[in-house]
Formats: C-alpha cells, structure tokens, sequence
C-alpha cells in the first residue's frame, strides 16, 4: 500500500509500533504488580501467623504453668485432700482459661488409694458447668500405657502431646500433663 501522506505513512509505520509497546509495557506492569501483591501479601500473612504463634505459645506456657502448680498443689496435699475437693479446684481453675476443656488427676498405681490401681478422675466443661468422670480410671482404658502418662513419667517438664482423637468427649484434644 502507497500512502500518499507524509503523515499517513508516519502514522501507519509508528502506530504498531505504539501498540506494540503499550501492550508490551502492559504485561510487565502487570506481571511487576501481581509479584508485588503477591511479596506483600506473604509480608502480612507471616506477620499475622507469627503475632497468632506468639500468643498461642503464651497461652500454652500459662496452661503448662497452671498444671505444673497443681500437680505441685497434688503431690504435697493428696494424702490429706479428698478426691472431691480437687474437682471443686479443677472446675474453677478450668474455666478461667478458655482453652482447657478439662482437668484431671491420673495418680501412679494404688498412690491415692492402696486398695485402688487406677485413679483418675477428670473434671470437663460441660457447657457452663463442670462434670467428673471416671471413664479414664479403669483398667480398659489403662492411663500407664497412654502417651501423656509415659511421656511425664521421663520428664520434669510439663509436656503438651500431639492432638489426638478422645472417645470419652468426642472431641479432638492435646493434654498438657506433669508428673
């Protein structure tokens, strides 16, 4: 095609060249943007997470800590505190924190009571009320062989066990056990 213009034929050597440009622009501004969302959304989510962890692991060492006093409170006391009075003691400690679902007592082999074996009781969130169970304090269950009970056996530590499936509530739980 002849253009007999100047300025058709300048118009129509540059403007695919324009266009072409712009669209070449187009994608690399967009690619450059996408990566810059994507960079400072990665930002804030680590951000959020570790503020969340910190604050989970918070609440976790005021939960270890808690349990360390009372199994403290326990080993000076059960000989000469009823197994009712430490219920009373579990219930309102429980609902102070809102992350524990329950709190018991698991005592070594015929500790509490030479004539009884097991003797756990545990004391759970039943929604605004306590309630015991001994459904832990049997020889089917068996609280030696569970991990919470092996695990504090060789620690002097508090120990927090990985989530685990509980048939007695139902519900998917870790304990934080001291020996």
């Amino acid at each position: 095609m002849k253009f007999k213009k100047i300025q058709t034929k300048i118009l129509a050597t540059l403007l695919p060249v324009i266009i072409a440009a712009m669209a070449i622009l187009t994608i690399i501004s967009g690619m450059q943007s996408y990566k810059q969302i994507q960079s400072q959304s990665r930002q804030t989510m680590i951000k959020t997470l570790s503020g969340q962890d910190a604050e989970i692991n918070d609440k976790m060492n005021a939960i270890k800590s808690q349990a360390q006093m009372f199994a403290r409170s326990v080993e000076s006391t059960y000989k000469t505190t009823s197994i009712d009075e430490y219920m009373k003691m579990t219930s309102t400690a429980m609902f102070d924190n809102d992350m524990i679902r329950g709190m018991g007592i698991w005592f070594a082999p015929n500790a509490y009571d030479p004539s009884q074996k097991y003797m756990g009781p545990y004391c759970y969130k039943d929604g605004d009320k306590a309630t015991v169970t001994y459904d832990y304090s049997n020889a089917d269950y068996d609280y030696f062989k569970q991990e919470y009970y092996t695990k504090t056996e060789k620690s002097k530590n508090p120990i927090i066990t990985d989530p685990y499936y509980d048939a007695t509530s139902k519900s998917i739980m870790s304990t934080c056990a001291v020996a």
